[in-house]
């Protein structure tokens, strides 16, 4: 009992911060939607196509003020958007948007075609009355647009009342939070101590003996006569509940006995001797105040020879959901390159039922290393010209494993042969799909930086298509749209020899053109085009009616002459 009694008072910590994953509302702008600073506002909210964008006083619930979307043509599409920024790509939300059609209405009002989601979204509102209509999303970027159609393509007039949106983080039980690069770290293995460890001085990186990966943290063995003790010192949420586990050993049992872990300012505070075999850890506790302390010592005073390794350290921030028995799927893996002495790999599409925290790299059916939520990896230390086998397996928080990725073959270069090239072989095969993932020249010998293939000569297929990530031209039928003159237009024709916004001749020769991009400059002249033509005819009209008029005001006075003569 003298370990506790003697160690606790000696920890100096640096502060490691973690997210307190509450939850978080991430629709942040002031309006009449938002939920936590609702006003009479229409900001972050933009009309698309022949569409107002206004406010309403209506009480619903605690709300007292709704965005009302009004399509203002009987065609086309009429539609508002509201953009979340802020988010992390490949994460999950959870949309609420509270909404209601207008009575008067020909057609339902809908949430469609959403930008920066993974998903494909088209959902009616259907209701007179507000509803909620909630969404699990994935985010395919820092941000996401909500699109609110009050049409699509028919209903002069119609409206969508909508009176609140909350986009919140989907909640990752057992997300590991320990993150910092580290010898001891699960998630981001490094071959250094970590930065938020105090005492450091009885700390160094541990290469020969781990229990997984490459490096284990060490604790003691340096000097006679002193306590070789040092802490990581973690901010924390009073009354939220921390996981921490991992692997330790020591290299021996002395009568002095040997501390391993203390929590303070947690609501257990548990010691334990390990052993001389790597063994697995596990301590939750709810903390009692804004930090706690995790301690290791690796000698009570003695010997130089004591020391304790640590590996494979995970935070968790709440409960590991102990009774996930599903292991993720098996990840794709891929070879991206390779040089005499490296082989670079990368992997996709495993998934699991609570979420995916690491992976385990195997050379030749042996373990290779141990990661975290990474999707890339470079084996190094290979021979040149030699075949190496790899794969991959998914893990999750519980420890569950997924079965054997797909194997892929990697041939290193010839000594002094450089980067990937040469011949060596950069396939690999997944479900009878076979993949290269190196650059492609047909009829050339080189390919352009930033492209995959290079063709010279004629391609035939029976299909393209271009999936873009830009806005396609309905923008130039907002109402902000500057739409230039025909006189601009004819002064920049004169000048340039080209329409704006269209590459030159010369421009195309030099640099081809994008097929995306380009019809996407040639809907927007058309589109420009319309708009001309829907001013020459109100001019015609006018003309007209002028016309007419004067035609009337001519033959009246001819009936009035022949009427006196």
């Amino acid at each position: 009992m003298r370990r506790a009694r003697i160690f606790i008072p000696c920890i100096c910590g640096i502060l490691f911060s973690i997210t307190n994953g509450l939850a978080q509302e991430l629709y942040t702008h002031s309006n009449a939607t938002n939920i936590g600073d609702e006003n009479n506002s229409t900001t972050g909210w933009t009309a698309y196509g022949v569409t107002t964008v206004t406010t309403i006083s209506e009480t619903d619930g605690s709300s007292n003020h709704s965005i009302v979307v009004t399509g203002n043509s009987g065609t086309g599409f009429n539609a508002a958007r509201t953009t979340i920024t802020g988010l992390t790509n490949g994460a999950q939300y959870n949309v609420v948007i509270r909404a209601r059609n207008d009575a008067g209405n020909t057609s339902n009002g809908s949430f469609f075609a959403w930008f920066g989601i993974q998903e494909s979204i088209n959902t009616s509102v259907i209701s007179n009355v507000y509803q909620d209509y909630t969404f699990t999303v994935t985010s395919d970027g820092n941000d996401f647009v909500i699109t609110s159609y009050a049409t699509l393509d028919s209903g002069l007039n119609n409206k969508i009342y909508i009176s609140s949106v909350s986009v919140q983080p989907v909640n990752q039980q057992g997300s590991i939070l320990y993150t910092e690069p580290s010898a001891a770290s699960k998630t981001n293995e490094s071959a250094e101590i970590g930065a938020s460890w105090s005492n450091d001085y009885w700390l160094t990186v541990e290469s020969a003996d781990v229990y997984a990966g490459n490096y284990a943290l060490k604790v003691g063995g340096k000097n006679a006569g002193a306590y070789e003790l040092s802490g990581l010192t973690i901010s924390s949420i009073p009354g939220e509940t921390y996981t921490i586990e991992g692997y330790v050993k020591v290299n021996t049992i002395n009568t002095q006995g040997m501390d391993f872990i203390h929590f303070t300012n947690i609501s257990v505070d548990i010691g334990t001797s390990p052993t001389t075999s790597y063994a697995p850890f596990k301590f939750t506790g709810e903390a009692t105040g804004s930090t706690f302390i995790l301690q290791v010592y690796g000698s009570s005073g003695t010997p130089t020879t004591d020391y304790l390794l640590l590996d494979e350290l995970s935070i968790y921030q709440g409960t590991v959901n102990t009774s996930d028995t599903q292991p993720p799927t098996a990840p794709t893996l891929s070879s991206t390159g390779q040089s005499d002495i490296t082989a670079d790999l990368s992997w996709s599409g495993a998934t699991d039922n609570v979420g995916v925290t690491g992976y385990k790299i195997f050379k030749d059916s042996a373990l290779e290393a141990t990661l975290g939520n990474v999707i890339t990896y470079q084996a190094t230390g290979l021979t040149a010209d030699t075949v190496y086998n790899f794969t991959v397996t998914a893990l999750d928080a519980a420890g569950n494993e997924s079965v054997v990725s797909n194997a892929v073959s990697v041939t290193t270069n010839g000594s002094g042969g450089g980067s990937s090239g040469g011949g060596s072989s950069v396939w690999s095969e997944a479900s009878s799909v076979a993949s290269y993932t190196g650059d492609v020249a047909v009829g050339t010998g080189t390919v352009p930086t930033g492209y995959k293939m290079a063709i010279d000569g004629k391609l035939i297929t029976e299909e393209v298509k271009v999936q873009l990530s830009g806005n396609w031209p309905d923008y130039v039928f907002a109402k902000n749209y500057n739409l230039p003159s025909l006189e601009e237009v004819q002064k920049h024709i004169k000048e340039k020899g080209h329409l704006p916004n269209i590459p030159s001749a010369r421009e195309t020769e030099a640099n081809g053109i994008d097929i995306g991009e380009m019809n996407r400059l040639l809907l927007e002249k058309i589109e420009e085009q319309m708009l001309y033509i829907i001013e020459l005819k109100k001019e015609i009209n006018q003309l007209k009616r002028e016309s007419n008029e004067k035609i009337k005001k001519i033959e009246a006075k001819v009936i009035n002459k022949e009427n006196k003569s």
